[in-house]
């Protein structure tokens, strides 16, 4: 079984620089789930996507999700599916783990990228119980207002984000329209019955690295 603490915020919420301090022996990260998926033979990964887009009931939440919060676009449509069978190579694997781009921050962005500015809580969280099924999920999330994050965004020099680039005014606009998305996106994680902390994520980058540290360090070593 994965055991995985998932850090969730708006971009500039600091997930990156935190989850590059924690420096645990064996802490499985997302590049490295990548890597072994690119890895990967091809008859596995058929047999991946074919199992992750035949779940009964991760298909019906996806579909459901996708007709009410009108998920029309090709890019979120092509978003979810992946994220799909994201979720059965996830749960195929084993360890503990720390992640600054998971489900739930996939989630936030195929959202976004259709104008929704907001979910039901109770629409969402079939579609999550059944993303975490067969993983022991804790989420972190780091709360950040919007007119920092965007401060924070427009301030780096690179990063990850559709909103990295962008004018100032822009990205600000974006996220405050955005504002509830995120605490929507958490209630329907507590309905599916996730562990949810929330972080103050507007702390100095290093003192909130320290605190996911602690809170990674305090869960019991699978090995």
């Amino acid at each position: 079984m994965l055991i995985v603490d998932e850090l969730f915020s708006l971009p500039g919420g600091g997930k990156s620089t935190a989850n590059a301090a924690v420096d645990r022996p064996g802490l499985v990260t997302r590049h490295e789930v990548s890597a072994a998926w690119a890895r990967c033979p091809r008859v596995q990964k058929a047999r991946t996507v074919a199992l992750g887009l035949a779940r009964g009931r991760r298909i019906a939440a996806a579909a459901r999700l996708a007709v009410a919060a009108s998920l029309v676009e090709r890019e979120s449509l092509a978003r979810l599916v992946r994220l799909l069978v994201r979720a059965e190579w996830l749960s195929a694997q084993s360890g503990a783990a720390l992640f600054d781009q998971g489900l739930l921050q996939g989630i936030w962005s195929i959202l976004l990228a259709s104008g929704r500015t907001d979910v039901d809580p109770a629409l969402l969280s079939p579609l999550l119980r059944s993303l975490y099924d067969g993983m022991e999920a804790r989420i972190l999330y780091l709360e950040i207002s919007p007119q920092e994050a965007a401060r924070r965004i427009v301030g780096r020099p690179n990063g990850h984000s559709r909103l990295d680039g962008r004018p100032a005014d822009e990205v600000r606009r974006i996220l405050e329209r955005a504002d509830r998305l995120p605490r929507s996106i958490l209630a329907a994680a507590t309905l599916a019955g996730l562990e949810v902390a929330v972080l103050d994520g507007e702390r100095p980058p290093a003192i909130l690295a320290e605190e996911v540290r602690h809170w990674v360090d305090a869960r019991p070593d699978p090995r």
